[in-house]
């Protein structure tokens, strides 16, 4: 007889599922396939099971099929699962919404070590997927090609409606901060969860999940600059979940490159460059060479804040190669800013940390930084501030205290007016360090 849970000591149903899955050593696309089988469909994904397990959906027609296969009593399953306080067809995700924040706001609590396994162990199982990804994947992304015919008359119309609209966001976050564009934004991922979650042909749902994977990880970026760090961890597992099943390997590699971002904003280079090794293993050789380029420059970051500093070289002389093949007129909107400004950013960053202990590659991020700040675009204003607070830094461990503080007092000014808690956080530390210079 399937164990009893005892509505004394009652968890969430994701816990108990969760617990139920773990116990058996079962990844949540073993989960998807087991009540695929039992059903005899092929609709439950391993995204599905994600979304059961962290609660944002139930489990819905599916209940007595997941509670016979993890072997649960499906009557105390059913009580878990109406307790969850969501509507069962309700489609979209929850997200936290900022209503303000002020200069010098701390950082939501980073996502531990053990969070960052649990969160992607099930995505990046192996390396498993990705060869399935290999296998049936005709690029590196999704192609345009054919998209009327897939997705119905007024399907590309569609599709490109909200490819522009998601553009449109970017710009204007890039312009005015996340703050300003996380409502909409977040407005926009809902309504194309509806549309995933009503998509019923094969080939459309491929091209309304890559959607769905720009979008969301678009979301998780937002949260990552407003200093909502688990949110932002949590939206990019789930937009890569999406990227893996429209077999996009260069979103994807990204959306996991961007997840390392967050651990290392929090002092944790180990795993972030773990998670950073996975992102270029998922994208090989195929993914886009932007995304590939942005990796190696990430890594390089990762391996200065440990002291690496003959793989940090290699890995920003790798991310100046690959950039000589970047502009193919094919580049991905969610890695559009990639440019020679952003590779000599990530250089001035790896040589300030690299500079801490051996000041000789101080003037090599000095020179980086200024040919950033030279050609940084003026559309760019909320990532001018990354840029002028390695400055800082910079000019304050040569011993330049004015220019240090002018940098860093520049950084601040640009990190408050687009309300970036990620950025006011390392903008006013740099400008401690300046002062004390």
């Amino acid at each position: 007889m399937p164990p009893s849970l005892d509505p004394s000591t009652l968890r969430g149903f994701g816990a108990v599922l969760r617990e139920a899955r773990v116990s058996r050593g079962w990844s949540q696309k073993k989960v998807a396939d087991q009540v695929n089988a039992r059903c005899g469909v092929d609709s439950v994904t391993a995204n599905d099971v994600y979304r059961w397990e962290k609660e944002i959906r139930t489990p819905d027609v599916y209940l007595e099929d997941v509670a016979a296969v993890l072997e649960l009593d499906v009557d105390d399953f059913l009580v878990l699962t109406r307790g969850a306080g969501r509507p069962a067809q309700k489609a979209v995700t929850h997200f936290v919404h900022p209503i303000t924040l002020d200069a010098g706001e701390m950082l939501e609590a980073a996502p531990t070590t053990e969070k960052a396994r649990a969160e992607f162990d099930d995505l990046l199982e192996d390396d498993m997927w990705r060869r399935s990804f290999l296998k049936g994947a005709a690029g590196a992304g999704v192609a345009a090609a054919g998209v009327s015919a897939a997705t119905g008359i007024g399907g590309r119309e569609k599709l490109e409606a909200h490819r522009a609209l998601r553009a449109a966001h970017g710009r204007l976050d890039n312009l005015s901060g996340a703050a300003t564009i996380y409502s909409p934004a977040v407005a926009h991922h809902q309504e194309i969860m509806t549309w995933l979650m009503a998509t019923r042909s094969a080939a459309e749902r491929r091209h309304v999940q890559a959607l769905a994977a720009d979008t969301g990880g678009f979301i998780g970026f937002l949260q990552a600059d407003l200093g909502l760090a688990d949110a932002a961890f949590t939206s990019y597992r789930e937009a890569a979940q999406h990227a893996r099943q429209a077999n996009d390997i260069s979103c994807c590699a990204n959306l996991v490159g961007q997840a390392s971002r967050v651990l290392a904003d929090h002092g944790d280079y180990a795993g972030a460059r773990n998670l950073v090794d996975r992102a270029l293993s998922i994208a090989g050789t195929q993914a886009h060479p932007a995304v590939r380029c942005w990796l190696h420059a990430v890594r390089a970051h990762h391996h200065a804040g440990l002291d690496a500093a003959p793989e940090a070289r290699t890995d920003l002389r790798t991310a100046w190669r690959i950039l000589e093949d970047v502009q193919d007129g094919e580049v991905p909107t969610y890695i559009g800013y990639l440019s020679e400004s952003e590779i000599n950013k990530w250089q001035g960053h790896v040589m300030w940390r690299l500079g801490r202990r051996n000041p000789a590659y101080l003037d090599a991020g000095q020179t980086a930084l200024d040919a950033a700040r030279a050609t940084w675009p003026a559309t760019s204003v909320r990532g001018a501030a990354e840029v002028l607070t390695s400055s800082a830094r910079v000019h304050a461990a040569r011993g330049a205290r004015d220019i240090a503080i002018a940098y860093a007092t520049q950084a601040v000014g640009v990190a408050t007016t687009t309300r970036s808690a990620r950025n006011q956080q390392s903008a006013l530390a740099a400008l401690d360090v300046a002062q004390q210079a």
